[in-house]
């Protein structure tokens, strides 16, 4: 097996149904689209084989191509049919917004490993300045500073951060013997407090120059590998962020959060393998420890927000009877996973009387009044969905989920004046976020709205809007379409 430095890259999905999903590209050619592809992305305006990427790991260029598809391929929202993809372009295809992301890499060791595991050197932070030039980081990736690029400067909060931290115990852990080490814990707390206070105030940056500080003082310490792994989790850096969960674990963590921890982050870098390989162990936690509520309740959560977890609907339903009768009767979870599984397989009525089950002791829960509002809207019941939306609603009145459902029950029962106020209260409550999805949703049912009312300039300004941001919907409809020559491009491009 050869050793060699390479270029890594990646695409983030940061907008969309897979929003928070990393996706690594291996040299070669891979071809991302809706099914069959490489990458597989869920969107239905993606086409089946949307666009083919080309990686160079030698070079670290990353060519793509769109491969003729439906809906086209936006970089940096300019429409482009192929091109060099850089560090940092914004990639829009269908719905989906993704990110990429490139840099070096150290060297590393070619096998057949099906998770990205970095050789075993230490991590290092990005920003962190060192002793010595050679094991300076580069500013966007983990590894060593490519030659002749510029220092790294340090602001003056991360000195001061980092003379804390120096002041508070550093200096004294050099010097620790077995008759200060209760000093030394001492310090060590202290230093882990002021790392969590900086991420308190969201200073994340500073919050892992401490802990990547304080980290080499104690190279194996599970808390301190936690915390890191945390702080990469929270800049979709994953990899990283998937090493330090799986150190924590094997330095022996005692928390069993760390288990959740890892399998979510698995997930999100596209290893549903791994993470199904590692709910065994979190089974295995189960078994030890029956009786153990927070780790019931961790589960269900996580089957919860991953259904595609769901490999054994029979287990499932045990887990979600055991937390109703025995765990955690007096919450909810325990009825929403079982109507959450009964939904999967198709038992919606089953799945309706156990959320009116569990909203008969908590009338108030706006996640069954969710999960309730969704089940009878596929039951096409649009009297009951429509009543347990009001209800979701008066609960939560900023709720875009709600406010969106509800303007779809109204514009379908031709109540068109309700409908405008709940449209436009999305449009303003997603407004730092202009292409949302759910914003999207709202601008082209806006439009739905006026053209039914015969009301065409309106109708046109909303589909126009929707369709510039990038939900062919709008651009396909015959307000856009029948417009002169002279009106926008992405009309001629139907759905």
């Amino acid at each position: 097996m050869a050793s060699h430095s390479s270029f890594s890259a990646r695409l983030v999905v940061i907008e969309g149904n897979d929003k928070g999903k990393m996706f690594l590209l291996r040299p070669g050619s891979m071809i991302v689209g809706r099914t069959k592809s490489d990458i597989i992305i869920n969107d239905p305006r993606i086409s089946r084989e949307h666009v083919k990427l080309e990686f160079n790991a030698e070079t670290g260029k990353v060519i793509f191509t769109d491969l003729k598809s439906l809906n086209g391929c936006q970089i940096n929202g300019s429409t482009m049919p192929s091109g060099e993809l850089k560090d940092g372009d914004k990639i829009q295809i269908g719905n989906t917004i993704l990110d990429c992301q490139m840099g070096l890499l150290p060297e590393f060791t070619q096998d057949t490993r099906k998770e990205p595991v970095l050789k075993t050197e230490k991590i290092q932070v990005a920003s962190e300045p060192t002793s010595s030039p050679e094991n300076e980081p580069s500013p966007t990736v983990i590894g060593k500073r490519p030659p002749g690029a510029p220092k790294p400067k340090k602001p003056l909060t991360l000195v001061l951060s980092g003379l804390l931290i120096l002041f508070l115990g550093i200096s004294l852990f050099k010097n620790s013997t077995p008759s200060n080490n209760v000093k030394t814990d001492q310090n060590f707390e202290i230093a882990v407090a002021a790392i969590r206070t900086e991420i308190e105030k969201e200073q994340p940056l500073q919050a892992l120059n401490l802990a990547s500080a304080l980290q080499k003082e104690f190279p194996n310490n599970p808390e301190l590998e936690e915390i890191l792994g945390d702080l990469y989790e929270k800049q979709r850096k994953l990899e990283p962020a998937i090493q330090y969960y799986k150190a924590s674990i094997e330095h022996q963590n005692p928390s069993k959060s760390i288990h959740f921890k890892l399998t979510k982050a698995y997930l999100s870098a596209g290893f549903q393998a791994l993470a199904l390989e590692h709910l065994k162990t979190i089974d295995k936690l189960i078994k030890e420890s029956p009786k153990d509520k927070e780790l019931f309740i961790e589960l269900a959560t996580l089957l919860l927000d991953h259904p595609e977890l769901n490999q054994s609907f029979e287990r499932a339903i045990i887990i979600s009877k055991a937390l109703q009768t025995e765990i955690a009767p007096d919450s909810t979870i325990g009825y929403r996973l079982e109507g959450a599984v009964l939904s999967q397989t198709k038992k919606l009525k089953e799945a309706e009387a156990v959320y009116d089950k569990a909203l008969s002791f908590s009338p108030n829960d706006q996640e069954v009044l969710e999960q309730l509002a969704a089940t009878k809207l596929n039951l096409q019941d649009m009297k009951g969905a429509k009543t347990i939306t009001e209800k979701w609603l008066n609960q939560n009145p900023n709720e875009v989920k709600a406010l969106l459902a509800l303007s779809y029950i109204n514009f379908y029962d031709k109540e068109y004046l309700a409908t405008i106020p709940k449209l436009t209260s999305v449009i303003n409550l997603l407004s730092k976020t202009p292409e949302a999805p759910r914003r999207l949703e709202a601008l082209h049912l806006l439009g739905m709205v006026y053209w039914e009312q015969g009301q065409r300039t309106e109708a046109e300004s909303y589909f126009s809007q929707a369709c510039k941001l990038g939900f062919q919907t709008s651009c396909s409809h015959q307000a856009l379409v029948t417009q002169e020559p002279s009106s926008p491009a992405p009309a001629s491009k139907p759905e």
